[in-house]
């Protein structure tokens, strides 16, 4: 089953679903308005709970794409509602989880970072996460 559609006129359809064994594909777009990303992942959520495709893993799969439209809408679209965050995401039951977010942004070019191209040995672990 696949679901293409504005976020907004998607949402009216989680009622209506009915799960089975087939996979569930649903290509989405929001825009940019930080106040969209809690209604999109609570509805992403739900689909996700109920498709039966990934169980003991919500909590880190919710986080994941909080994180992901919230870096989308704010770095890569800098907050300009005008542009979209578009969400593909594909369930399927004993499979797992696909999901790709992408923004309108201009990206970057990571050879003005050199960092990022450096090994794990040759960086420091003082960020976040290190111990």
């Amino acid at each position: 089953m696949i679901w293409v559609g504005s976020f907004t006129s998607l949402q009216s359809m989680l009622p209506k679903l009915r799960f089975t064994d087939a996979p569930l594909e649903v290509r989405t777009w929001v825009q940019s308005e930080i106040g969209q990303i809690s209604p999109l992942v609570d509805w992403l959520m739900r689909l996700i709970v109920a498709s039966g495709c990934v169980c003991g893993e919500e909590e880190f799969i919710e986080l994941a794409l909080r994180e992901a439209l919230s870096n989308a809408m704010l770095h890569g679209n800098r907050a300009d509602a005008s542009k979209l965050v578009h969400v593909r995401c594909c369930c399927e039951c004993g499979r797992g989880l696909s999901v790709v977010v992408r923004d309108q942004g201009q990206g970057f070019d990571p050879i003005r970072f050199p960092i990022l191209w450096r090994s794990k040995t040759s960086v420091p672990n003082t960020g976040a996460g290190s111990t």
